[in-house]
């Protein structure tokens, strides 16, 4: 990965690290919404991710599928799984 090349992105870039570093009142007014309402968003996901099940018939075709594929170990299973449940969620 790399940074950005193009001029005007990357100086804003810096400029709101700086920014939140001084911890400006403005910075923190303007972006202090944005995360509130993630951080909301992301609270209520939580909640519904607690009744969200893994039916067994799709527990055996993951593990099918990535046995196939020749991964190693079981990450690849549960990542699948989990980010299948958070995007349900």
């Amino acid at each position: 990965m790399s940074g950005e090349k193009e001029i005007a992105l990357r100086k804003q870039i810096v400029d709101r690290v700086l920014s939140f570093e001084r911890e400006e009142p403005e910075f923190l007014a303007e972006w202090g919404r944005d995360d509130r309402r993630i951080l909301g968003r992301v609270e209520e996901g939580r909640a519904r991710l607690l009744g969200i099940p893994v039916s067994d018939r799709i527990l055996k075709t993951v593990t099918e599928v990535v046995s196939a594929l020749g991964v190693a170990g079981h990450r690849g299973d549960i990542a699948i799984l989990k980010t299948a449940r958070a995007l349900s969620a």
